[in-house]
């Protein structure tokens, strides 16, 4: 859905993660970056989890303007969302993290003809849709990688401690798809115990 609606492929390098996926996902995968070759793929033999495989990018990538994160599990609704972002990027002087979606809504604002959702600093944005700009990442570094999941929650607190603000974009809508491979309610749970041992090393 973020590739059928982007309005230029020509302003942005665009990589997949196969994140030790399926044999028919890893087929798809394959089409897909034959049929569309300014893709690139990343593939990794065994699931490494989302902070370690974002990370990876990042390292390749660290003179690049913004890094945007789109989970697999997240549709993007709205037509040219990737002018509307850098829009909102250059209001904000590419100082601030946005996000296609938030735990809490928040109060909302005007600024430069767009409207914003303010949750700083009690709710954070959910990392299915998630920008950060070139001067955040200079400062913030890479994702915590000890995490398998909430990566997004500990990112923006850690932009919290360094007076750097998030705001959610209503203008880009998003919807995220159902899971259907686990129990959402178990893998939370399994993964919580698992990030609270990684925290407390």
């Amino acid at each position: 859905s973020a590739y059928h609606r982007t309005t230029d492929l020509r302003n942005c390098e665009t990589h997949i993660v196969d994140d030790g996926s399926s044999a028919p996902t890893q087929k798809y995968l394959d089409h897909f970056v034959k049929v569309n070759s300014d893709f690139r793929l990343h593939r990794n033999q065994k699931n490494l989890g989302k902070p370690k495989s974002i990370n990876r990018i990042m390292r390749d990538n660290q003179n690049a303007d913004y890094f945007t994160v789109i989970d697999g599990d997240m549709k993007i609704l709205t037509k040219n969302w990737d002018k509307l972002l850098l829009k909102a990027h250059r209001i904000f002087k590419g100082q601030a993290i946005l996000g296609g979606m938030t735990h809490q809504y928040g109060f909302e604002f005007k600024k430069d003809g767009m409207t914003f959702g303010d949750t700083f600093p009690f709710w954070t944005l959910a990392g299915g849709f998630f920008s950060i700009p070139k001067f955040v990442f200079k400062r913030l570094g890479y994702f915590y990688d000890r995490l398998q999941r909430h990566e997004d929650a500990e990112y923006c607190r850690r932009a919290a401690t360094q007076s750097i603000k998030w705001y959610y974009t209503p203008a880009i809508r998003t919807q995220e798809l159902p899971h259907t491979s686990f129990s959402r309610k178990q893998e939370y749970q399994r993964l919580k115990k698992k990030e609270e041992a990684a925290y407390s090393k």
